[in-house]
């Protein structure tokens, strides 16, 4: 198993990524969701190498809004 990175949104864990998986909280509003997305495949990039680390939330963050920019309807 690989190491688990907590997904913080809004205070509190809204999903888990470990061993190359991300799972997210079902109880999410679709805004929430997307971003929540957008972190968790930040988390799944760094700990690929293909983006710097550490995993921090502000980095997450970051990273989600700038990729869900314009995704919004």
């Amino acid at each position: 198993m690989g190491e688990l990175q907590k997904i913080i949104y809004n205070g509190r864990v809204a999903g888990v990524v470990v061993a190359g998986q991300a799972v997210i909280s079902d109880a999410l509003a679709e805004d929430d969701e997307r971003m929540v997305k957008a972190m968790c495949l930040y988390a799944l990039e760094v700990a690929a190498g293909r983006e710097p680390g550490p995993y921090t939330e502000q980095r997450a963050l970051g990273y989600a809004r700038r990729a869900t920019e314009g995704a919004r309807p």
